[in-house]
């Protein structure tokens, strides 16, 4: 192998490949070749390809020059800190002799030691899908909000991986859930897939550094149960993980109407079955303010308190509502208050105890100006949802106030 490429484009990519391979204490014990990056040439193409038990990811870019093609594999990690150093705009020579990789730019020189013994696998992205569609930009960014709240992909965590559920006719649904905090997006399909799969937690931080600008192809391929995304600059391979969310989430949680912006409180029967919708109320709030206001509640808390009190109390002449927020802490007793204006149809007093890091955490991800609280009871969760953008909806799982 023998090539120039620019140092920038190579730690872009080599950035992106760092999301998968790793040389941390688990995964060398488990597999060392986990923590490598083999770097390939053909004509005037470059191929980084990285790979853990859950992930395929190649990342592709053009050279500047090539005189010869091969490959050669070299610790990631190792490969990136010298390309932090080189001088962008002036393209480094690639080449590799004996059990090095050299690397040459001006007065500069490195020779980083190359993969020994073992040999990296080939894989093919392409193959057999049972299910294909166009992943849009907004896709894209409704996957890393959803995936956003994920939890470290622990043994005792509830919930596993980010769902991809297409079991509702001509419908994708991606839905993040945790504890305190669940996102859920919607989108039309030209096609019914009729099935559900949870994508890998460890693949999520890589699909956050993929450009959102860029033509994608995501397949699905049921009996090898994985996750197939494609664009002319890279191609990820995802396996798919054990699938530990609720069957009927969409119907319990009251998304079933989420195309009309409508999201009641829904009573199920024992097959899972709606009998009953109750309308939910609405509070309308400007972001920006609300979340000066829930910061201001919070300036008391402790790191062990997460409550904020929301109450309702007085409607004003211009019609809209004096929404109070108060911050107390357990261990001091010390308390916050912030008054802040709202629009509604409450019509009657209400109160509800928000989580304020996982609240202010969901509306940082939100872009529009105002945005929408539906509640119901003080038990019930509360359904955020930026104004016009009913494809996204998150929901807060309400804390009570002692």
């Amino acid at each position: 192998m023998r090539v120039t490429a620019l140092p920038e484009s190579l730690q872009t990519h080599l950035q992106r490949c760092l999301k998968i391979a790793s040389l941390d204490s688990k995964s060398a014990a488990l597999k060392p070749i986990y923590g490598y990056v083999q770097i390939s040439t053909l004509g005037s193409m470059v191929t980084l390809r990285v790979h853990d038990p859950f992930v395929h990811f190649e990342t592709r870019l053009l050279a500047d020059t090539s005189t010869e093609d091969g490959d050669v594999e070299v610790e990631c990690d190792r490969f990136y800190q010298v390309m932090k150093t080189r001088v962008e705009g002036q393209p480094v020579h690639l080449w590799t002799e004996g059990e090095f990789l050299f690397v040459k730019q001006g007065e500069f020189r490195a020779q980083i030691p190359t993969l020994k013994l073992e040999a990296f696998p080939k894989f093919e992205f392409s193959g057999k899908s049972d299910f294909e569609f166009d992943y849009e930009p907004s896709m894209l960014s409704a996957t890393n909000r959803c995936g956003s709240v994920i939890e470290d992909d622990r043994g005792d965590a509830q919930f596993k991986g980010l769902l991809f559920d297409l079991t509702e006719e001509k419908t994708l649904r991606i839905a993040g859930f945790s504890q305190a905090l669940l996102h859920v997006a919607r989108f039309a399909t030209q096609e019914t897939g009729g099935f559900r799969a949870s994508f890998a937690q460890k693949a999520l931080p890589l699909l956050e550094s993929l450009s959102s600008g860029l033509p994608m192809r995501l397949s699905f391929d049921k009996e090898g149960q994985r996750f197939v995304l494609t664009s002319s600059e890279f191609s990820l391979s995802v396996r798919c993980i054990e699938d530990t969310y609720p069957e009927g989430y969409v119907s319990f949680l009251g998304l079933h109407k989420m195309s009309d912006a409508v999201y009641p409180v829904t009573k199920l029967d024992k097959s899972g079955q709606i009998v009953e919708e109750i309308p939910r109320k609405f509070l309308k709030f400007r972001r920006q303010d609300f979340l000066a206001s829930l910061g201001s509640a919070a300036c008391v808390l402790s790191k062990e308190d997460n409550a904020i009190q929301l109450s309702v109390k007085q409607k004003l002449q211009s019609g809209q509502y004096l929404v109070e927020l108060s911050g107390f802490n357990r261990l001091t007793k010390a308390k916050a208050q912030e008054k802040i204006l709202s629009e509604s149809n409450l019509d009657s007093s209400f109160s509800i105890g928000l989580h304020y890091g996982k609240v202010r955490e969901c509306l940082k991800l939100f872009d529009a100006d105002v945005f929408v609280m539906y509640v119901h009871t003080a038990s019930d969760p509360v359904v955020l949802v930026e104004e016009g953008h009913k494809e996204f909806v998150s929901l807060s799982v309400p804390l009570r106030i002692s």
